[in-house]
């Protein structure tokens, strides 16, 4: 997404000064005569100022001779700094005026109304700092790293916009504990978009919610009547995103769960109807077997088609992919300002790791290197066609190494490969307690102070013998039983 697409917003620095922000009832008075002035609150941040921040930000007043005390004072709790916009006005003059004069006791007098005016106390602290130009406020609003305001578009939903989590949810149905991913991935590329329309006929909603569909659908939802020699118009099935808000309040949870955690295929005539978790599979398996008997003709000849009737439809273990890998794919596609990505980028994206991904499976099937075959004929194929491709990413992404276990240790018997009964349960202690020291005895557990700060904790990440975080002590200790507490492996 590109700012330069987007209209900016004229803007203002806005900061509420220690002695008024300490007190949350002030605050929420104030964004209140914020909101009703029409000024927007585009980010909003509570903090201490570091030194820096505060002497950028009074840069102007550095000659004079309460520079000092401003910093001290400004530094001396939380402020409230707020971006402020305005969708048409000019938000500096519209917060000038909210505020009043720099001096409260002007205020008072000729702005009785001004937030100076109800909760200033002295002209160093006058409690409320604005822009004065728009330079200003854009070097103010670099000084705390805000981002430069934009006009939100309008929305509207289209099919062919969609979100990584709207393709997540149809490649990881809830329902399904392990879901084809690379194929429901291929299947969405060739037969998509998915959408998040839901069906009236009972697929998606239960009897009450449906019929509740089935209103909102209206008449458009009832079979037309035959005429002959005409094709009519098929009768609308599915339920719409927008037509889903207008009934959202009367849905029953479970109902609701459906619509947040489903997306689906349509197909059929007017695209009416949702496919099936049956449909998909023999999708997948039909694409997949077309796909590699072509392949295998270009490099077999007729012999593809029995060879084609011996070997296992199903996909390599390899080139199963995980959630991380499916995100990774399209990470760095453009997005728009609802981080909703193109169709036909994401589609082109999916068909080119295909052919990495099926040139891998079929060097499974031939014994043969790794090959990519281009998309033609079987009979207009020439060995130049047949190329060296590049890996699928589940064999090209590296998982990234854990840096904070330690794994180098002395070798002690822990190390031994083979060991007695009683060796065993020496060993295991010491793996246990490797790198451990003292700091009390069990029966110092029965001391309040000691058993409320250890405590038996371990944390099995990756690494040699996992790694142990805070305090730990064997289970039900008693007399002589040891405490200790893990060292950090540097």
């Amino acid at each position: 997404m590109e700012i330069g697409k987007m209209e900016a917003l004229p803007y203002t620095l806005a900061v509420i000064k220690p002695d008024t922000a300490s007190s949350r009832e002030k605050v929420e008075n104030i964004i209140k005569r914020i909101e009703d002035s029409g000024l927007n609150i585009y980010e909003r941040e509570s903090r201490v100022l570091d030194k820096e921040d505060a002497q950028n930000l009074f840069a102007k007043f550095k000659n004079r001779d309460f520079y000092q005390d401003l910093i001290d004072y400004i530094q001396s709790g939380p402020c409230e700094i707020l971006l402020l916009t305005m969708i048409s006005g000019d938000p500096i003059r519209v917060w000038k005026e909210l505020i009043g004069p720099s001096d409260p006791a002007e205020a008072k007098v000729k702005a009785p109304t001004s937030l100076r005016a109800q909760y200033g106390t002295s002209l160093l602290r006058n409690e409320f700092h604005g822009s004065d130009d728009y330079l200003q406020a854009n070097r103010e609003r670099d000084i705390f790293d805000f981002p430069v305001p934009v006009k939100e578009p309008d929305f509207s939903f289209d099919p062919y916009k969609i979100t990584i989590e709207s393709l997540m949810k149809f490649i990881f149905p809830p329902h399904l504990e392990h879901s084809n991913v690379t194929g429901r991935l291929d299947i969405f590329a060739y037969y998509g978009p998915i959408v998040n329309y839901h069906s009236v006929d009972l697929g998606c909603f239960c009897v009450n919610c449906s019929r509740l569909g089935k209103e909102k659908l209206g008449p458009e939802c009832k079979a037309k009547p035959f005429k002959r020699g005409a094709l009519e118009e098929p009768a609308r099935r599915l339920l719409h995103e927008q037509e889903i808000l207008d009934i959202w309040s009367e849905l029953c949870e479970a109902c609701k769960y459906h619509c947040d955690n489903y997306s689906h295929l349509p197909s059929g005539r007017n695209a009416q109807h949702l496919l099936t978790d049956i449909e998909i599979t023999q999708l997948i398996r039909e694409m997949n077997k077309n796909e590699i008997e072509q392949m295998l003709t270009a490099v077999k000849g007729s012999a593809a088609k029995t060879i084609i009737l011996t070997i296992d439809l199903v996909e390599p273990d390899e080139i199963i992919y995980t959630a991380s890998h499916v995100r990774s794919l399209f990470e760095d596609l453009d997005t728009d300002y609802f981080k909703r990505m193109d169709f036909y980028d994401m589609q082109k994206r999916v068909f080119d790791d295909r052919n990495a991904r099926m040139a891998f499976w079929m060097s499974k099937i031939t014994g043969a290197p790794v090959t990519n075959i281009k998309k033609k004929k079987p009979t207009d194929r020439k060995p130049e066609d047949i190329s060296v491709t590049r890996k699928p990413m589940s064999l090209t992404q590296v998982e990234k190494p854990l840096t904070q276990v330690g794994t180098e240790w002395d070798t002690s018997i822990a190390d031994q490969p083979k060991l007695g009964p009683n060796a065993q349960k020496v060993a295991l202690l010491i793996k246990m307690h490797r790198e451990g020291f003292l700091i009390g005895n069990g029966k110092d557990l029965n001391q309040v102070d000691t058993a409320n700060n250890v405590r038996l904790l371990r944390n099995y990440a990756q690494g040699r013998n996992g790694s142990w975080n805070n305090y730990f002590a064997i289970k039900h200790p008693e007399s002589g039983t040891t405490i200790f507490k893990r060292k950090h492996k540097k």
